[in-house]
């Protein structure tokens, strides 16, 4: 926002009062996470976003305040997605939407007037968004914290079909490492557990 004044000059040392201020706001640029199309994206987890509501964001659906979007892609092994709007500056709500944009949770007053969301149950690689916005008109200063627990259960049935290695460094006797498909799929998380009663092919 910016003010200007306005003055009259009519001849040398004839002016007349300063009038004003006068006030004008420029108009935003396109911002990302105003709207589902163009969310925040999330690339890894945990995730702390400091962000404000008050200008350049415009309210697109529910509740008549400004909105923010972002989009995650649920981590493999998730036991836990908890989604938190704790310690923001005004009286948020917090909403969860799947890829389609259908709303699968909300909250309101999880922590005092602010929101909170854990979510279970969801599958690994599935799109989410969370829309972060005010409750009733409220705006304001906010922070997004997402934290996941992960919690991957021992592989069942395993049979290996194939082991890949590198060649040892140069001056070493041991493989540089070992990659164990899974029936054709990469086990990248075998690294967490002890195998035995191994079947091979």
């Amino acid at each position: 926002t910016y003010g200007y004044f306005v003055q009259a000059i009519c001849s040398v040392g004839d002016t007349s009062a300063w009038a004003g201020p006068y006030l004008f706001t420029t108009l935003c640029q396109p911002t990302v996470g105003d709207s589902l199309s163009d969310p925040i994206v999330i690339g890894s987890f945990p995730y702390v976003d400091s962000n404000s509501t008050a200008s350049c964001y415009s309210d697109t659906r529910d509740n008549p305040s400004a909105d923010v979007f972002y989009q995650l892609i649920v981590p493999q092994c998730t036991d836990t997605l908890t989604v938190s709007l704790c310690g923001s500056a005004y009286d948020t709500y917090i909403r969860i939407l799947d890829a389609s944009g259908t709303q699968i949770a909300f909250n309101d007053d999880f922590c005092a007037a602010q929101s909170e969301v854990e979510l279970t149950g969801l599958i690994a690689g599935d799109t989410l968004y969370v829309l972060v916005e005010g409750f009733s008109a409220n705006n304001g200063d906010y922070s997004l914290n997402i934290n996941t627990v992960i919690n991957c259960p021992p592989p069942a049935n395993l049979v290996i079909t194939e082991i890949m290695y590198n060649p040892p460094e140069a001056g070493t006797d041991s493989l540089e490492f070992v990659e164990i498909y899974n029936n054709g799929t990469l086990a990248s998380d075998l690294t967490n557990y002890t195998l035995s009663g191994i079947t091979y092919t």
